[in-house]
């Protein structure tokens, strides 16, 4: 099971274990398969440059919104 908001944020870029063993089986892979850890770190990476470039226009979207309301 997929909890929307981790998903929404983490998107193709997340583990998503859905027990306790998954994540057991996960940590270990994590931990020792050099190049299963460094894709996921390039993926997580990735991520984090697109969020960060949501955020910026996003934020310049609202503030032309709120320039244009206060011009008014």
């Amino acid at each position: 099971k997929r909890l929307p908001t981790p998903h929404e944020v983490v998107g193709g870029a997340g583990i998503y274990p859905q027990n306790k063993d998954e994540w057991i089986t996960m940590a270990r892979i994590l931990m020792t398969e050099d190049n299963t850890y460094a894709e996921h770190r390039q993926h997580a990476l990735e991520r984090g440059q697109y969020l960060l470039k949501q955020s910026a226009e996003d934020l310049d979207r609202w503030l032309r919104i709120l320039k244009n309301l206060v011009e008014r």
